[in-house]
């Protein structure tokens, strides 16, 4: 369907009103001015494609926030995936089969993701830290684990849990330290 020159001058308006707002929307996401400008580009042009639905609704801004907001974690997905190339150099090209493209980004994001994870556990109990690898990146069941390292299952089961716990809070403190960061806007 045709956009009209009305369409346009509506389409205008709603810029004009809620950039500002949805461009801080998209850079809590991302944390990145220009990848910020870039979701809002893209959100903009969804949201002036479908600008016939705009006008219907009671609220519109909730709808550009959602719109905004899927297009920023879209583009955050997407960043990471091309970041974890550059970051995974310690991982030879070798150790990944090259049956397809969506194959060689799952498991680059697991290697990275195994990483970060362990990285976690710089400053606890190496006895967490070695349970946690068995576990989650040997891939050893709960009773191997505990037949490997010659401790009971209980054991294992619960440095598993404190494990679980220390990336937890990590996360935790993570996200808090992103929430709190300022929030910067430019035209």
């Amino acid at each position: 369907m045709e956009k009209t020159l009305i369409d346009t001058a509506y389409f205008d308006e709603i810029y004009n009103s809620y950039h500002d707002r949805l461009y801080n929307t998209a850079f809590f996401i991302l944390k990145e001015t220009h990848l910020a400008h870039d979701a809002l580009q893209e959100a903009f042009i969804k949201i002036f494609q479908n600008i016939d639905q705009l006008k219907k609704l009671a609220k519109p801004f909730a709808w550009m926030k959602t719109i905004t907001t899927r297009t920023a974690i879209d583009l955050l997905r997407k960043e990471k995936r091309s970041r974890l190339v550059l970051l995974s150099e310690s991982y030879s090209m070798d150790h990944f089969s090259l049956s397809d493209a969506n194959e060689i980004d799952k498991q680059l994001t697991l290697c990275c993701l195994k990483k970060d994870m362990i990285d976690c556990f710089k400053n606890e109990s190496e006895k967490i830290k070695v349970v946690f690898i068995l576990r989650y990146c040997k891939d050893l069941s709960d009773e191997e684990i505990a037949t490997h390292l010659d401790i009971s299952l209980s054991a294992v089961k619960t440095r598993l849990f404190r494990a679980r716990q220390i990336i937890r809070n990590t996360i935790d403190k993570k996200d808090f330290r992103e929430i709190t960061a300022p929030i910067k806007t430019t035209a």
